[in-house]
Formats: C-alpha cells, structure tokens, sequence
C-alpha cells in the first residue's frame, strides 16, 4: 500500500487511512478527514491534560495556577502551556520593566513606572509563544479549572 513507501518522518503523521470509492463526492473525504483530525486532537489533548495531573500529583514537571504558570512561562521553563478556552483575567503590565500581574494598580509596585491594563492570560500567551513554548486550549475540563485554568509542563525545573 502506499502508506508502506513513505519516509518515516512522513509516515509518522498519518493519523488514518480513508477507503473509498474513486467517484465519492470530494466532500465526504473532507469530512471524514475533519471527522479523524477531531478525534485525534481529543485524544491527544487527552494524554496531554493525564501527563499534567500525573506530573503535579508527583509534584514532578509541572506547574499549575496562575503565579506559578506564568512566573515558568517567563523563565522559558514551560513545555506545553494549557489554558482554558476562553479564560481571561484583569491585570496590568508595567510599561517599563514589563512586570504582568493581576488586579488594579495605578502605577507599578517594583518601579513607579506606568502601568497599562491588559488581560494576564494573553500576556502569558504572548510570552510563551516568544519561548517556543506549545500552547493548548482545553475545552470542558474541569480538571484545570480546579487547578486555577492554566497549567504548564515543564522543560526543568528551577
């Protein structure tokens, strides 16, 4: 079969393989490749959000809460971000020494500086992207909803 004459670093991306008729409408095979991309990303979200747990019950590479998650984000410490879909909270970041943390301020607590008012969870999603960092956004866990809505494994710990 084809799939057998892929190099491997293709051939490890194929998730499935979709049998049908020549003369099948091309959407159909849209669909069901949507159909198994789905699935595959729920799986995979899956082991991702049971290696966290897993990491934070051995008190191992993890990080969960929102100081803890972003103080690792910003140490390029954090592997695979995760954040609740949707999820945001006030706060503010220093125009000069670019602090980010929650609440209201009128001026920054570590320099005096200027503050502007932004949402924390973009900041750490902007900052973790600078770091390379993998970002997922979980759906209807209650998992890390209980954990704060963010969390992190990590690349080492400090």
């Amino acid at each position: 079969m084809f799939n057998n004459i892929l190099p491997p670093h293709i051939k490890s991306k194929v998730i499935d393989i979709i049998d049908i008729d020549f003369d099948e409408a091309e959407s159909r095979l849209i669909s069901k490749a949507k159909e198994i991309a789905l699935e595959d990303e729920k799986e995979t979200s899956e082991k991702n959000m049971s290696r966290l747990m897993g990491e934070i019950l051995k008190n191992g590479l993890a990080v969960h809460g929102l100081r803890e998650t972003m103080d690792a984000v910003i140490n390029g410490q954090v592997e695979l971000l995760f954040v609740n879909k949707g999820y945001q909270i006030r706060g503010w970041i220093c125009e000069k020494c670019q602090i980010v943390d929650s609440g209201v301020k009128d001026k920054c607590p570590y320099c005096g500086s200027r503050i502007s008012e932004v949402d924390v969870i973009e900041e750490i999603i902007e900052f973790a992207q600078r770091t390379g960092t993998t970002i997922e956004f979980v759906e209807d866990d209650p998992r890390l909803a209980k954990l704060g809505g963010v969390g992190g494994l990590l690349r080492f710990k400090t």
